[in-house]
């Protein structure tokens, strides 16, 4: 899936991102407000992904394809019952 209004871009994580996933998520703040792990790893961001529970989307600059963040739905989707979450990567808070 990729979706563009010309500023941002959402669309499916991929291996190449884990990296940069891994080193976001493991901010103090998106960690606090999150279900992100505190000791989050690249296994651990591609099992997440890989999970039948979650929906996520990178979130991106379209003119530098800068991460800015991620957003989804997480939580039982077969049994009906999920959240909205998201996070925003520190340099793009505010």
């Amino acid at each position: 899936m990729r979706l563009t209004d010309g500023v941002i871009v959402v669309r499916d994580w991929t291996d190449e991102d884990l990296e940069v996933l891994v080193e976001l998520s493991r901010d103090p703040e998106t960690v606090r407000w999150t279900r992100v792990p505190e000791d989050n790893t690249v296994a651990l961001a591609r099992e997440f992904l890989a999970g039948e529970d979650s929906r996520p989307t990178l979130i991106a600059d379209a003119a530098t394809g800068e991460i800015i963040g991620s957003g989804g739905i997480v939580g039982d989707l077969g049994g009906g019952r999920a959240e909205i979450g998201y996070w925003v990567a520190p340099a793009h808070r505010g």
